[in-house]
């Protein structure tokens, strides 16, 4: 039988105090239960039927870059699966783990595609992961990929809720000069308190009644940053791109959006 979790606030004053510690984030890592593969994999399923329909079948020709990547390439996997054979995989640090590829295996089993999976089952490493794939790891800021509208589409998953508050309207602008005329910008936010995924005995929307001071204790620390933006206001970035919105979907404090970069915007600019 599990052993219940701990209160939520006992993560967060762990955390708080991990972000004044030197080498904090990794020690939170490896503090951490472990990596819901499985679940991140449905949602790379949820994410791939989403954008499907203004994508079409056929994914082999697709220029794909996803920010933000995280611990495992999961998503992008997913798109593997689904044909992708030309992604470039970008964070701003080094987080890949491949101890996460047998759960992987194992999640792709389950969700049947044991048939898709072929030598890649063989690999040994992460570099050897990737070059099956196809995929590129960039390890820098959005802002300095180059070249800018080169993708076919771009994708974050479960980030922009991490940007701070004040950064936000320039990184989403940032990430969206990644697409090229005519291509897709697709993001899926989660709005909840994350702090209830720990302990669900916190209401998921607890993190907007907190009081300020405190969230920028808690909540805005190098450890856990969770910009309390709400859907509405996310909206409005999306829309400030320019970009226009041709899909969404937002319920239970979750948010999914599809936007395409008119090919017109790309005369204007010389993208």
């Amino acid at each position: 039988m599990r052993r219940p979790r701990a209160p939520w606030w006992v993560k967060a004053a762990i955390q708080t105090s991990l972000s004044a510690v030197p080498g904090g984030e990794k020690i939170n890592y490896w503090l951490q239960e472990g990596y819901d593969v499985d679940g991140i994999f449905r949602q790379g399923l949820e994410t791939y039927e989403f954008v499907r329909p203004h994508v079409g079948a056929d994914w082999s020709s697709l220029r794909i870059c996803e920010v933000g990547v995280g611990r495992f390439p999961c998503q992008a996997l997913v798109f593997w699966l689904k044909g992708a054979r030309n992604q470039v995989l970008v964070d701003i640090r080094p987080l890949f783990n491949f101890k996460h590829f047998a759960t992987f295996l194992q999640a792709a089993t389950r969700y049947g595609f044991a048939d898709s999976l072929g030598e890649v089952r063989k690999v040994r490493s992460m570099a050897e992961l990737l070059e099956r794939m196809g995929a590129d790891y960039e390890i820098q800021r959005v802002e300095t990929l180059q070249p800018p509208a080169a993708f076919d589409l771009v994708l974050t998953t479960n980030v922009l809720e991490h940007i701070r508050k004040e950064r936000l309207p320039s990184f989403i602008n940032d990430v969206s000069k990644l697409v090229k005329p005519g291509g897709l910008f697709y993001h899926r936010v989660d709005f909840a308190d994350h702090f209830h995924h720990f302990d669900p005995r916190r209401p998921a929307d607890a993190h907007y009644a907190t009081p300020d001071w405190l969230w920028a204790i808690i909540g805005e620390n190098r450890i856990h940053t969770v910009n309390r933006v709400r859907p509405e206001q996310m909206e409005v970035h999306l829309l400030g791109t320019g970009l226009t919105m041709i899909s969404r979907d937002v319920q239970e404090l979750t948010g999914k959006y599809v936007l395409r970069k008119d090919v017109a915007m790309g005369r204007a600019t010389g993208c």
